[in-house]
């Protein structure tokens, strides 16, 4: 499971933010760091993934944060959420594309954007947060 935090982790890096490298170096173990002791501390799954949402919510300042699990091959119909999940349908529509391609999508408007990563583990789809 850590693999899966690393690349969820440093797929964000993509965006090119302009921060100092130590202070998005500080936040990636913060997040890391909260996610892994979300895994190791709990038995329930389900707990321990909508655990993994706000911690994605709070060290990201996201305004929504969706995670959707995948069930043999397919997106399931319960997600975990944090924060507003508004334009539901635009959510399900960016998705469903990536998990279909099996990479990173975005969305944007006028004041906002959508980011969905696949969280992939030995070559299998695992779940896609937005």
């Amino acid at each position: 499971m850590p693999k899966i935090c690393s690349f969820f982790i440093n797929s964000f890096s993509e965006l090119k933010l302009d921060y100092h490298p130590a202070i998005v170096q500080r936040h990636k173990e913060q997040l890391f760091n909260a996610i892994a002791k979300a895994i190791r501390s709990s038995l329930d799954y389900e707990l321990m993934l909508q655990t993994i949402v706000e911690n994605i919510g709070e060290h990201f300042a996201c305004t929504a944060v969706m995670l959707v699990p995948v069930k043999e091959n397919r997106l399931a119909k319960e997600y975990f959420s944090y924060g507003e999940n508004r334009l539901f349908e635009r959510q399900q529509e960016l998705i469903a594309r990536v998990a279909a391609t099996g990479k990173t999508g975005w969305d944007d408007g006028d004041d906002w954007l959508q980011l969905a990563v696949p969280l992939i583990c030995q070559q299998e789809l695992l779940a896609v947060v937005k």
